[in-house]
């Protein structure tokens, strides 16, 4: 029995060592430094051109990535047609975005990004302001059918820019039958009172739902994206994710974008392509409504880096102010308003709050410092197609797939490692 124990003990021995190194073989085998890999062209294999749909997914607050995506956003609209750009913005601040891509009219950027500031949102920082100048001067360049859209899918956040949006749509709407409802909804938005603006927008949702004849003559041409704010505004007190979806799907159906490819900037958590933590991800909805459609998904760790947090009540009973000018002599870009603080940042295990990362020192193994890689995980006899490796993360914001048979390729097929990255700074 002890020479069974031992040989048993053996073998599963060897079952962990060949496991561990296979999956180190197979991440020294399918990584490259990114910058070289988007220039040679490498990136844009099948994954890319048969995709319909590629996310990149990023924890906001950090600069590097806002190159990634500008360059990843041009590489896939140059050789493969994407040209809508899904973001994380409402209806009304894609209006806004794509009204300034087609202007260059800086005072509308500009009034993004004081919304921002008012609501001391990660976004409102100089290297996502710069992103949009230099997609401008990209978008240029472009013939007609290749010009880049804006597609907003979020929730509302400002009511200002919301209503400002909404007096544009309906100016030119006819008659007098939608005109109480539309006050009424105006006035609701003004009040900044969700609850009646739920109710107020699904009224008059209905209204002209029922009265589709005489609803289109009175509103117009701009009865497609009226119809799409009012479904925005009708669903404020519902899942985000499941918004964001419904949002998407509405504007697909609306202009006959069902064959479009289309390309996504969001948060971490809405690129995962498997429900976590009993919760469904704006990209598990869509793969899995979209059954047709393939998804790429691409998401960012870091490893040594500097966060933008907003320095905000929640924020200021962990770090006392005596602390935070600490960080502020160190970096002055955030001392001018003291509304954001630059904080370590890592998903590794020194991270002592947030997502940590197990085996995260393979990845780094493997990278220099300062530099962002990117590492396939879902090429040939890749152990990712088994294991959870990379795709579970602990923490306060930890995350855990649902369904444990699920394997981190069913979640996403790419990871980026960004070494060192710099906090951004506010704007």
């Amino acid at each position: 029995m002890r020479k069974v124990g031992l040989l048993l003990a053996m073998m599963y021995g060897c079952v962990s060592t060949f496991s561990q190194t296979s999956l180190e073989t197979y991440l020294k085998e399918n990584n490259s430094e990114l910058n070289s890999e988007l220039k040679s062209g490498k990136l844009t294999g099948a994954d890319f051109s048969g995709s319909q749909y590629v996310l990149l997914g990023e924890v906001h607050g950090f600069s590097d990535v806002q190159d990634v995506d500008l360059e990843l956003l041009k590489l896939l609209n140059g050789r493969y047609q994407f040209k809508h750009y899904i973001a994380e913005i409402d209806d009304a601040k894609a209006w806004l975005l794509n009204k300034y891509l087609s202007t260059g009219d800086e005072s509308l950027l500009h009034n993004i990004f004081k919304s921002w500031e008012r609501d001391t949102a990660q976004w409102a920082n100089l290297p996502y302001f710069n992103k949009f100048k230099k997609l401008y001067e990209y978008q240029k360049q472009l013939p007609n059918n290749k010009k880049i859209v804006v597609v907003g899918i979020d929730q509302p956040h400002d009511y200002s820019i919301v209503k400002e949006y909404m007096a544009f749509l309906t100016q030119s709407v006819k008659g007098q039958q939608f005109g109480s409802q539309l006050e009424k909804l105006r006035n609701a938005i003004d009040e900044r009172n969700k609850s009646a603006i739920q109710a107020s927008a699904t009224d008059l949702l209905k209204n002209i739902n029922n009265e589709k004849d005489k609803g289109a003559r009175a509103l117009g041409s701009n009865r497609q994206p009226i119809l799409l704010l009012l479904n925005n505004l009708s669903a404020i007190s519902k899942t985000r994710d499941g918004v964001m979806f419904d949002n998407l799907e509405r504007y697909i159906n609306t202009y006959q974008l069902q064959k479009a490819k289309m390309y996504g900037f969001l948060g971490f958590f809405h690129c995962l392509q498997a429900s976590y933590n009993q919760n469904s991800p704006f990209a598990y909805l869509l793969k899995k409504t979209m059954k047709n459609a393939k998804v790429t998904s691409i998401v960012c760790y870091y490893k040594d880096g500097m966060i933008m947090m907003p320095y905000n009540a929640q924020m200021k009973q962990m770090i006392p102010v005596t602390v935070a000018t600490q960080f502020w002599s160190q970096y002055p870009d955030f001392a001018n308003s003291k509304k954001y603080i630059p904080l370590p940042y890592s998903n590794d295990q020194s991270n002592p709050m947030m997502e940590k990362m197990d085996r995260m020192e393979s990845l780094v193994d493997l990278t220099k410092p300062s530099s962002v890689y990117l590492f396939k995980l879902n090429r040939d006899h890749s152990p990712f197609r088994t294991e959870k490796t990379f795709a579970e993360v602990k923490g306060i914001m930890g995350l855990k797939l649902s369904d444990s048979s699920n394997s981190t390729t069913d979640a996403f097929q790419y990871l980026l490692l960004f070494r060192n990255p710099q906090a951004a700074p506010p704007k």
